[in-house]
């Protein structure tokens, strides 16, 4: 075999076995497996195009597109991220017991740091020091720690709890 049959033939196995871990990566990075690492079944995640109408409709104060666009995603699509568009949705309008009530019923090992943290505000806004402590102290214990702002988030739900505790929110 000559040279440069050779060298093609090497670069061509390494396109493909790039392009194949890249494929792979990229399957499992989206979620696009039929099963997540605790064997259960994956569920789809809602399109940025509909997230992007949601959050366009929300800026732009059309709150009833923005919740009749979030609603029917979560009905055609229910799953813990439709939810979390739809209490996206209720938290713009101030709907903070509806905000309360779609992040409780996302299941509590499919709830995210966001979740937690959007959920300690609504109970805030709500009334409910004590729920609101709790979520606060979720959000710590779930936030990411390699994300860059970790250790300042932490701080300042922190702060937020201990407010909370001596009466100041």
């Amino acid at each position: 075999m000559s040279r440069k049959r050779i060298t093609l033939l090497i670069l061509v196995t390494i396109l493909i076995l790039g392009g194949l871990g890249l494929g792979l990566y990229l399957l499992f990075q989206n979620g696009n497996s039929a099963q997540n690492n605790d064997n259960k079944p994956s569920q789809q995640t809602v399109s940025t195009a509909v997230e992007d109408e949601v959050v366009l409709s929300i800026q732009s104060g059309d709150i009833n597109k923005a919740r009749e666009v979030a609603e029917k995603e979560y009905k055609e699509n229910p799953s813990p991220d439709s939810s979390r568009l739809l209490a996206k949705v209720e938290s713009s309008d101030g709907n903070h017991d509806k905000v309360i009530e779609i992040i409780e019923s996302i299941g509590e090992s499919d709830r995210s740091y966001y979740d937690y943290n959007i959920l300690a505000d609504s109970y805030v806004e709500a009334g409910n020091k004590e729920e609101a402590i709790k979520a606060y102290q979720k959000t710590i214990e779930t936030w990411p720690e390699d994300d860059l702002m970790h250790d300042a988030e932490v701080e300042y739900f922190k702060g937020i709890i201990e407010s909370l505790r001596g009466g100041n929110v």
